[in-house]
């Protein structure tokens, strides 16, 4: 990922985590549908992939996203914050 579109906030983290799972489902779905070797013939040949290169490039962007946001959550330790940036010392459960 370019330096430039690295997710900085605890939301824009979270949120690429969320878009990578989205990625790898339409990529799931397409080989559902369409098979492990099937490619996408409406793209140019010089940037068609088969399904199964596209199932394995999502994975490994999806890895990525997991390991941002496991990187946030271990270093907010015991600290609560909302996803808006404030904190929030509650000890609220959701229901």
């Amino acid at each position: 990922m370019k330096k430039q579109y690295e997710p900085k906030t605890e939301a824009q983290k979270v949120g690429y985590l969320v878009e990578e799972c989205g990625e790898v489902q339409a990529a799931i779905g397409k080989t559902i549908r369409w098979g492990w070797e099937s490619v996408n013939p409406e793209l140019p040949p010089e940037q068609q992939e088969t399904n199964r290169d596209w199932v394995l490039r999502e994975l490994k962007d999806l890895k990525g996203a997991i390991r941002i946001v496991e990187e946030m959550l271990n270093q907010r330790g015991e600290t609560h914050h909302r996803l808006d940036g404030a904190e929030d010392d509650s000890d609220r459960r959701h229901p």
